[in-house]
């Protein structure tokens, strides 16, 4: 999941007005197992609460509670078990899905110049990133000239390093405003980058094809990841190379996969409606499998950002 931090540092004063507290004393502090929206929106308050405190309060909040899900044993690759998880993301986020619901403000000139994660100033968070960067990169191992397309750029940092050592290098967000931010980033670094406005699934529909396709903490914001594994071969050569890369991943996920049950994804997803999905590595290898690629795992030191799954068409 992208970093709390990544996607709401310009965002510390927005809150919905569903949490609002209803007075400025501290509530008790729910922790453990939720298993209602009401108890999760009072830990949910009191996680808002003390982020008036500090970030690293609130983060400390939100990684005291989780929420409980029971989805039913059925093949996780089967439509029972998907609409399972549709209809628990509409109580959650109060909303239908849309990936409308993945846009989010924020101020373009300030990060025009003072990107994440670098407008964090804190060093253990640059560096996670940067290593994440590294790990990407020298996984991909493209020869130069190469064709690369990033989903869910975001920020666009990884883009950007690519587009500057070369790489012929084009962008999908839903967000047009992160486009805008990538085409003045890449005009200050004197490099070309090609924006596309659209979803994950208006890729398979592009006429081009590509060397390289990249995910960076992108991927588990997909409704329909089995459909998009499957349609990915439609913009692939018989060479390219498909990188997921800083995916949310827990082995001991009482699930195959799922809505990441974890605080931080729950505010995600009840304040912003955003998807939040988290797998366990064994579904993800055999859906991968199933869909028709091979994989090589990179692990990164300890970094799960920097966790790299390099798959090719099998």
């Amino acid at each position: 999941m992208m970093s709390l931090v990544r996607r709401l540092v310009s965002k510390k004063a927005a809150l919905m007005s569903i949490l609002a507290p209803k007075s400025s004393s501290l509530q008790p502090w729910p922790t453990g197992g939720m298993r209602d929206v009401q108890e999760l929106d009072r830990a949910l308050i009191r996680a808002q609460e003390m982020r008036q405190v500090s970030e690293a309060q609130f983060v400390q909040a939100l990684a005291g509670f989780w929420y409980e899900f029971s989805p039913p044993k059925v093949d996780p690759m089967s439509q029972e078990f998907t609409d399972y998880w549709h209809n628990m993301y509409v109580q959650l986020a109060n909303r239908p899905y849309s990936v409308a619901n993945e846009k989010w403000d924020f101020d373009l000139d300030h990060h025009v110049t003072n990107p994440y994660p670098f407008c964090t100033q804190d060093p253990q968070t640059v560096a996670r990133q940067l290593q994440a960067y590294s790990s990407i990169i020298s996984s991909m191992a493209l020869p130069a000239g190469a064709s690369i397309i990033e989903l869910g750029a975001g920020w666009g940092n990884t883009s950007l390093l690519l587009a500057q050592m070369g790489y012929r290098v084009t962008v999908v967000d839903i967000n047009d405003k992160y486009g805008t931010l990538i085409k003045r980033r890449a005009e200050r670094l004197g490099v070309e980058i090609e924006y596309v406005c659209g979803d994950f699934f208006s890729v398979p529909e592009m006429a081009s094809r590509f060397d390289g396709i990249l995910f960076f903490e992108s991927f588990h914001h997909c409704h329909d990841h089995v459909r998009l594994l499957r349609e990915l071969p439609l913009v692939m050569k018989s060479d390219s190379v498909l990188l997921l890369a800083g995916e949310p991943i827990k082995n001991n996920l009482p699930y195959s996969w799922g809505i990441n049950p974890t605080g931080e994804a729950l505010w995600q997803i009840r304040t912003n409606g955003w998807m939040e999905l988290v797998f366990r590595e064994s579904y993800l290898l055999d859906v991968l499998a199933k869909t028709g690629y091979s994989v090589n795992k990179v692990d990164a030191q300890g970094n799960p950002a920097g966790v790299v799954y390099i798959c090719r068409r099998s």
